[in-house]
């Protein structure tokens, strides 16, 4: 009995990391600074593990999350403390957004953050979204427009997110990002988090 546990919880631990891994993307953009921190350091962490499965885009969370001074494609902070800096964090994890086995978490947490009151994490996220979206590729903005409004859908009798949600997307919309797609249908749902592969 023991010996069929063991090999449940072995065969159970690719999807749990995973999982693990896209809650800890949400969490280290959000609005709470020491959040922020420990989701990074908990990332950073399970990427450099050795012993678990490796997540989906492993190659490019790391360059993210774990700092490594010999790659030059690395942008992850020297130190955990870059992560409370609203203004550091949100322009490196940003990219996230071009990850679709993370963009959704991703857009949830950079969204209640750029939606939120505290003026300093709303300028940061809002700083990174802009900066991230402005002249991205056109399916790349069509599939963050149509996840962000599945986020709307799911979360529209939840004040608490559907109101930085509609802070967030007022935002974008004058900040004019979505402009490329006046008069284009958005990829139906699903069809977003489909896409992903050639984007990064």
């Amino acid at each position: 009995e023991a010996e069929a546990e063991a090999e449940a919880l072995q065969a159970a631990l690719p999807s749990r990391c995973q999982r693990l891994a896209a809650a800890l993307s949400q969490q280290a953009v959000e609005k709470i600074d020491r959040v922020r921190e420990l989701a990074a350091v908990s990332l950073s962490a399970l990427l450099s593990e050795k012993r678990l499965p490796a997540v989906a885009r492993a190659p490019e969370l790391r360059r993210i999350f774990v700092h490594d001074p010999s790659d030059s494609t690395c942008t992850a902070p020297a130190t955990s403390a870059d992560f409370l800096v609203p203004a550091v964090c949100f322009g490196v994890t940003a990219p996230l957004l071009a990850l679709s086995e993370y963009r959704l978490p991703a857009l949830r947490g950079l969204s209640v953050s750029a939606g939120g009151l505290t003026e300093s994490t709303l300028r940061g996220a809002r700083a990174a979204l802009d900066k991230h979206l402005t002249g991205a590729p056109r399916r790349h903005l069509q599939c963050v427009a149509s996840d962000l409004l599945l986020l709307l859908r799911q979360h529209r009798r939840e004040a608490r997110l559907a109101l930085p949600l509609l802070r967030t997307t007022e935002h974008l919309l004058e900040a004019r990002v979505f402009e490329a797609l006046l008069g284009e249908p958005l990829p139906a749902e699903g069809e977003a988090e489909a896409e992903g592969g050639g984007e990064g």
